[in-house]
């Protein structure tokens, strides 16, 4: 086993013992209606395709919020059910949802290995194993709610993957099932190019996302959707707002004196790798993925809401991948290994945090003050979710 493949593997076995501490822990936020969906049955799972929820006939409202087209997620929670069902003999509460969103993003983590090879042999592992143990990448595993961000990913490296071989059917089914997965799919045809350098795989991209906002403003009343109620572009609130998204994306975690330590060590290896060419691919990736989030941000201090830069921590590791690769052989295995154990170390403080949070939730159900919790903690109200395997604690209050 060469180098970088240790390196891998090290990395996707130190991502799952990171998660494995958030495995069984409670549900948080909007968690209660991802694990209801996994009850429906394959009709109104399948709804969810041609209408913006059951029974509700499209478009909707123009005050409506949010907008969310998301079929393919919604379906996999439905899938989740049926397997887990099949597998235990009956459900099993989070822990098979949290299981097969950890399982989509080793998966990426190969799919991202297989992509950067096309590249730069040299690093691509590396890059794998620095997205497997990267801080930022622990919400969209822990919270079971956040996996669209994950099947869009995978979604759009299998795209490439069989762009890179011709397979334009695979192209197009991989492109679907990414925007039906999450809105953060729609800058899919540049991506793809940016990857594959092929026209004919922006061709059949493209088209194929034409459909798909056809098919959203058929649905939801307009081709791109969202929420409501954002700060409007370049106001302060907008400034500052992008200023703390950008700060924790370049320094990996929030709060803290390590924030400056983190952001100089990346800082210096993101530098390193930008030499020689290696700007060319992650900086116009990081671009891409960080720009349907241009009102969205993450919280610099909290590290709230940071899944919204899942996606463009990809390319940041690939830099950081480039510059390691530039050190020389005496010290790189040794700053290597220091970078992934701190990566590591800051992902486990990552999954132990929202574990916290999920306790902070079930003890507020069971003694019914969920309003002492802030909001995006609560989520949607739980009793909105007509089934019985949501009518006791901790899924809602023991008082009503």
């Amino acid at each position: 086993m060469g180098e970088g493949r240790r390196w891998l593997v090290t990395g996707m076995v130190l991502a799952v013992l990171v998660h494995l501490p958030g495995l069984t822990s409670g549900p948080v936020a909007d968690d209660p209606l991802r694990y209801a969906e996994t009850f429906t049955d394959l009709a109104t799972a399948l709804e969810w395709v041609y209408r913006p929820f059951p029974d509700t006939p499209g478009p909707l409202p123009e005050d409506f919020s949010p907008k969310l087209y998301r079929p393919v997620w919604r379906l996999s929670y439905w899938l989740d059910g049926t397997l887990f069902s099949w597998m235990f003999g009956g459900p099993a509460p989070l822990l098979g949802p949290r299981l097969v969103s950890l399982g989509l993003h080793l998966l990426m983590v190969l799919g991202v290995v297989r992509l950067v090879e096309q590249h730069d042999p040299k690093v691509a592992c590396l890059a794998g194993t620095l997205v497997a143990v990267h801080p930022l990448m622990v919400a969209p595993v822990a919270w079971v709610s956040a996996r669209g961000g994950l099947l869009a990913a995978v979604f759009l490296l299998g795209a490439a993957w069989a762009g890179q071989r011709r397979r334009w059917g695979t192209v197009a089914v991989c492109v679907a099932l990414a925007l039906g997965s999450k809105e953060t799919a729609l800058v899919a045809p540049a991506l793809l190019f940016l990857w594959t350098r092929d026209r004919r795989v922006l061709a059949v991209s493209g088209a194929v996302t034409l459909a798909a906002l056809v098919v959203r403003w058929r649905v939801l009343g307009t081709p791109i959707g969202g929420f409501l109620d954002l700060p409007e572009l370049f106001t302060a609130a907008w400034w500052a707002g992008l200023g703390g998204h950008l700060k924790l994306w370049v320094c990996a975690v929030p709060g803290g004196p390590e924030v400056a330590v983190s952001g100089l060590f990346i800082s210096v290896f993101v530098i390193l790798g930008s030499r020689g060419g290696g700007a060319r691919l992650w900086v116009p990736w990081a671009l891409l993925a960080l720009a349907p989030h241009y009102r969205l941000f993450s919280e610099p201090l909290t590290g709230l809401h940071s899944r919204f830069l899942s996606d463009a921590t990809v390319p940041l590791c690939v830099a950081m991948a480039l510059g390691l690769r530039v050190l020389p052989v005496r010290v790189r295995g040794v700053v290597t290994g220091l970078v992934v154990v701190g990566f590591a170390g800051a992902s486990l403080e990552r999954s132990l945090a929202w574990r916290d949070a999920a306790r902070r939730v079930s003890a507020a159900r069971e003694a019914s003050s969920l309003e002492e919790l802030p909001a995006v903690l609560r989520g949607v109200p739980v009793r909105a979710n007509l089934t019985p395997a949501l009518a006791s604690p901790p899924w809602v209050s023991s008082v009503d």
